[in-house]
């Protein structure tokens, strides 16, 4: 605009930017036609008429005010402000007139119980508070602590000390919330750190010196600073979008759903902010003690003489090195604040005190302070808020009483593994064991005898209410008591639940109402709880399996129930069978002290043909249903397998959708981690149960994979999915069941636990063992040449031949496509296309991409859609040539001159080369300089082309 454009009040408009252009001209004009006034340099708060807008190029003024001739006399105030945000300065214009009268609501708050003294809340784990710790743990007095528990000769001294040692490190690990305190809203994003909030401030005093001043030095040093504060912003946002990735692929594999969703929505560094509870204090009381309370078990003594138990060696600091290994990060401590952090990252420090503390306990049962207490925090599921059943309980047990009935866990397994006390038919929690051996095997009985002609298999899949906590303990007791357990054992784990109590968590300020005294039911957040479960319901099995059930068979053995914990299913041939089993089960539920959820306890009738009956418990209705999910894997009672894969479809969609979105928003666009995390996350719930259904029924997931990569790349439908594979170097998703199924087709011949073994044994042969078997030949491999290599080498063959088949199949549908891409060596598939990762910018890499395969927004792409013949699908440039990517890159005239300074150097350089060859070195992402030019002339390109 007009520098010195005169106005109709008499003063010269004065600016700063003395360069004008086309659309300030039209800007000028457009005022006087409409009789407005242009306050940029013409009001006494703005001369000579600042910069409003800074660039690469300097300072300019392009953002302007306008208002009515006869609005002038009402200005007070304009001026141009200053703002970090945006290269745009903010104009602050101030109009005098009448003020309005606002009426602001009083604020309402919801009441909440006034607690008196709030609990201390726990530090958040820090490099820095890792540090401090560091340096704490190796102060003279707490040294002198670790030594008397390390060589100390009396329990009551060493649990005094350990005692000691704990108030010592609680100051350090604790900050008291104190309720009145409001929290300071945060400076911006978590990335913008003290570096960022100096970098500003330097920037802003440069900006206030210029104004004082106006000097041209000043306004160099100032835009330049905006220049080294825009890219410092630009280095910690991606280096906190890169973190975020790094989270969430780290929660993908480790299965952290918590930690995976809150980083996917965005939360991670945010405040958690739960629904305020609404129980009373007493409510919770009263509710705990129903559930857990046992009149019994208060008076109940276990008959044990210290004197007669078996002698233990002591505990080895090596030992309780391997226990803190295994421990988890970001789990929640108990009552001692301790976390697993500070064990792990001291773990030289911890392991010789621990181990001399454990042996102590081994030989006298006696526990230190808080082992036996609980904290519970009430997490809302639905319901009404004021029932405290609506509520989740989630136990927070102390740290190292997790970590010695982890040691007491390795005897109590060793003795059940090596004695065969637990049936077969119980596979939860046991090693070498999983959720898939358990459907497999069910899946084998239906397809043996419901799969014949009128061949009929009735299940009733039974949910046990509340069944960890309901146990009564003094029953455990004796059923233990008269096992084969070592007698020492026993006592130290009825230490553990001895005199038990916990707390409840019921306010934001960590308040804790209690202690409620536990004597009902295994703990818990307890490693031990599912093993004790397991022992308890053992003689189920012995009670189940009389000749009157007609129980299905594998190898000659009667199976009539599968157990997986309290996950039980009831099997029968006969209808007369299941409901003598149902009957027998709810007896034994009856002495056992175990309720029923008839609602959930359901039966299904599997049969090529649907039969329909009705079916009672306990004077309870049961519901038939044709299909049910048992451990993850939708079973039908025609034994298909529609439902579950559509259940598979559903879930990875939403997994997709949040990925994407945080992908798009908060991720930065970054496709190596996004590739990462959908095989971690996405893929693993579309494939769940693959080994089962096997590769034949994957049409319709594969499309889940597709829509994904088409999201993530940008590029449209008419790529196909072969092309969108080889790119990001992820196999379909029938190779990849295949793979899980052939893997587990040698796991089936590798005497593997459990009734897998029956499996093999059985002469009947399913259809899943025939497919297999078929599909083993196809690709050229033969089974007895692969049970003979070992399973390491086995695996390693079938997913090389699985590998080498897809992508002689995957080249053969681009030779049409791209004729060029043939040229890569085999070794260019085995890792996505570099480019992916190097180009940054996400518009480059989109173009390349499209360019890549020739889908760039030109007459060829149109005429995909439109049906057009291809050898009319013409440039507009006129020449008579098709608008193909080789025809943009290397003659279009519409680009002579972008050709030039970009793409032309690049053909000189290696001279005398053939169309085919020039496009191949051009778009095979071999050298990221040749890429990173071939992205910007591309996009430069399409930029053109969308104006023509």
């Amino acid at each position: 605009m007009d520098p010195e454009e005169q106005t109709d009040i008499g003063a010269t408009r004065l600016s700063k930017d003395s360069r004008s252009n086309f659309p300030g001209l039209c800007l000028v004009q457009a005022a006087r036609r409409r009789e407005l006034l242009i306050l940029n340099g013409n009001i006494e708060g703005d001369r000579p008429g600042e910069y409003t807008h800074f660039s690469k190029a300097g300072g300019s003024v392009i953002d302007y005010i306008l208002i009515s001739r006869f609005a002038h006399s009402f200005i007070r105030k304009f001026q141009v402000g200053h703002n970090t945000l945006s290269d745009h300065l903010p104009l602050i214009l101030e109009l005098a007139g009448r003020p309005f009268d606002y009426s602001i609501a009083e604020p309402q708050y919801i009441p909440s119980v006034n607690l008196d003294i709030p609990a201390p809340k726990r530090l958040k784990w820090s490099s820095i508070l890792n540090e401090n710790l560091t340096l704490l743990l190796q102060s003279v007095e707490l040294k002198l602590i670790r030594s008397a528990i390390v060589s100390g000769n009396s329990v009551a001294a060493i649990m005094e000390r350990f005692k000691l040692l704990l108030e010592r490190l609680k100051p350090h690990l604790t900050t008291v919330i104190h309720s009145s305190a409001t929290k300071r809203a945060k400076d911006g994003a978590s990335w913008f750190d003290l570096e960022c909030r100096q970098t500003r401030r330097q920037m802003r005093t440069a900006y206030r010196r210029y104004r004082k001043s106006g000097t041209a030095l000043l306004l160099n040093a100032y835009i330049y600073l905006r220049r080294s504060y825009k890219q410092l912003l630009r280095r910690k946002k991606l280096e906190a979008e890169r973190a975020a990735w790094h989270r969430l692929v780290k929660a993908s594999h480790e299965k952290d759903t918590t930690c995976f969703w809150r980083t996917i929505s965005g939360l991670l560094d945010q405040e958690r902010t739960n629904s305020i509870c609404t129980v009373e204090p007493m409510e919770w009381l009263r509710h705990f003690q129903s559930l857990f309370y046992d009149q019994e078990a208060q008076h109940y003594k276990l008959c044990i003489q210290l004197e007669d138990l078996p002698h233990w060696p002591a505990v080895t600091a090596k030992e309780v090195e391997n226990l803190i290994a295994q421990l988890k990060n970001n789990k929640a401590p108990g009552n001692d604040y301790i976390p697993a952090e500070l064990l792990k990252s001291n773990i030289g420090w911890w392991a010789p005190l621990l181990a001399s503390l454990f042996s102590w306990i081994d030989s006298t049962g006696l526990l230190p302070d808080g082992w036996t207490e609980a904290i519970i925090i009430p997490i809302y599921k639905k319901g009404p808020m004021t029932d405290p059943a609506s509520y989740r309980p989630i136990s927070l047990l102390p740290i190292p009483s997790k970590l010695y009935a982890k040691h007491l866990y390795t005897k109590l397994t060793s003795w059940l593994e090596t004695e065969a006390i637990l049936a077969e038919e119980q596979a939860g929690f046991r090693q070498g064991r999983s959720t898939i051996d358990h459907c497999f095997t069910l899946a084998y009985l239906i397809d043996k005898y419901a799969k014949k002609s009128r061949g009929v298999l009735y299940a009733a899949f039974i949910d046990l209410k509340a069944a960890f906590d309901s146990i009564p303990r003094v029953r455990l007791w004796d059923k233990l008591s008269t096992s084969s357990i070592d007698k020492r054992l026993l006592f130290l784990i009825s230490c553990l639940y001895k005199d038990t109590v916990l707390h409840v968590r019921t306010s934001l300020n960590g308040h804790l109402i209690g202690p409620v005294p536990v004597s009902k039911g295994v703990k818990q957040g307890c490693i031990l709880a599912p093993v004790l479960f397991n022992i308890y319901i053992n003689d189920m099995v012995n009670c189940l399996s009389s000749p009157d059930f007609h129980a299905p068979k594998l190898a000659d053995k009667a199976i009539s129930v599968l157990l997986y914990a309290d996950d039980a299913i009831l099997l029968s041939r006969t209808r007369i069978g299941l409901n003598r089993l149902i009957g027998e089960f709810s007896a034994y539920c009856r002495r056992e002290q175990l309720a029923i959820n008839y609602q959930k306890t359901k039966i299904m009738v599997f049969a090529r043909k649907h039969r329909q009956y009705s079916w009672r418990m306990d004077n309870q209705t049961i519901e038939q249903v044709k299909a049910f999910k048992y451990l993850g894997i939708v079973f039908q009672s025609t034994g298909s397998w529609d439902v579950h894969q559509k259940c598979a479809k559903e879930k990875a969609a939403q997994s997709i959708k949040m990925l994407s979105r945080f992908f798009y928003t908060k991720g930065g666009r970054y496709i190596p981690a996004a590739l990462e995390v959908f095989q971690a996350k996405p893929l693993a719930q579309l494939l769940y149960g693959a080994q089962i259904w096997t590769g034949n029924h994957c049409s319709s997931l594969e499309t889940v994979q597709s829509k994904f990569l088409r999201q993530i790349l940008g590029v449209p439908s008419c790529v196909p999915n072969a092309a969108l594979r080889l790119e990001a170097c992820l196999p379909s998703v029938e190779t990849r069941t295949w793979q899980r199924t052939f893997n587990y087709w040698l796991r089936l011949n590798l005497n593997p636990p459990g009734l897998l073994p029956l499996v093999m044994q059985d002469p009947h042969k399913s259809k899943w063992f025939k497919t297999v078997h078929q599909k083993l030949l196809t690709c050229g491999l033969h089974s007895q040449s692969l049970l003979s290599m070992g399973l390491i080498k086995a695996k390693s063959l079938i997913g090389q031949r699985l590998k080498d088949i897809e992508r002689q199949n995957n080249l053969t549908i681009l030779k049409k496509l791209c004729p060029w891409y043939t040229y890569f060596p085999p070794s260019h598939f085995d890792s996505p296309a570099s480019y992916l990762s190097k180009l940054t910018i996400p518009k480059y890499r989109r173009a390349f991409t499209l360019a890549r395969w020739d889908v760039l927004p030109s007459a060829v792409l149109e005429g995909r859609y439109q049906k057009t013949p291809f050898e009319k699908r013409l440039c507009p440039c006129g020449d008579g040539n098709t608008e193909t990517v080789s025809h943009v890159l290397l003659s279009c005239p519409l680009y002579k001159d972008l050709r030039n300074e970009i793409i032309t150097p690049l053909i000189l350089s290696n001279p005398g080369r053939s169309p085919d060859i020039t496009l191949y070195s051009l778009l095979s992402d071999t050298d990221s300089q040749i890429t990173e030019k071939v992205a910007r002339y591309i996009q430069r390109a399409a930029k053109l082309r969308a104006t023509i």
